[in-house]
């Protein structure tokens, strides 16, 4: 990383396991002028309390379909 200042948002347990061994996460930032359009991307959140898993994903695939608007 050069001299970027970078904003800690939180600390994960030392038993969170995603895929890979990374020793640091940071936001990604998608590129609306790419044609990969991110398909390569995972992610992993944790829902606020009154947020159900149907309305998270409601609004991913929103999200999703906005991102896919974008870059056509």
């Amino acid at each position: 990383m050069g001299r970027e200042p970078y904003t800690i948002l939180g600390v994960v347990s030392s038993s969170f396991w995603f895929e890979g061994s990374p020793d640091l996460y940071l936001p990604f930032q998608a590129d609306p002028n790419s044609a990969e359009q991110a398909h390569f991307f995972r992610a992993a959140g944790r829902l606020k309390p009154g947020v159900t898993v149907e309305n998270a994903d409601a609004a991913l695939k929103l999200a999703a379909e906005e991102l896919n608007t974008m870059s056509c």
